[in-house]
């Protein structure tokens, strides 16, 4: 979870932040499939201090076919 702070009608541009988390989940074998970030990723800070404004981000795991021929790039053992 990521928390951003703000002022009322203040805005935040997130698409540094987003770069960087989709980076890493993309390195776990995640794909991000859709997310409620308005468009342009810049959040607008509303005037209701008693609801948390959320954004969700839906992730895929990525597959992949492994044949036993191919090695664990991991363990560097032959996949068995």
């Amino acid at each position: 979870m990521d928390t951003i702070n703000g002022v009322t009608a203040g805005t935040n541009n997130y698409s540094q932040a987003r770069t960087a988390v989709e980076s890493d989940l993309t390195k776990l074998g995640y794909t991000i499939v859709g997310t409620t970030l308005p468009a342009g990723n810049v959040i607008t800070f509303d005037d209701d201090a008693t609801t948390p404004q959320t954004y969700l981000v839906h992730l895929k795991h990525q597959t992949v076919t492994v044949t036993p021929d191919q090695q664990d790039a991991r363990h560097n053992d032959a996949i068995n």
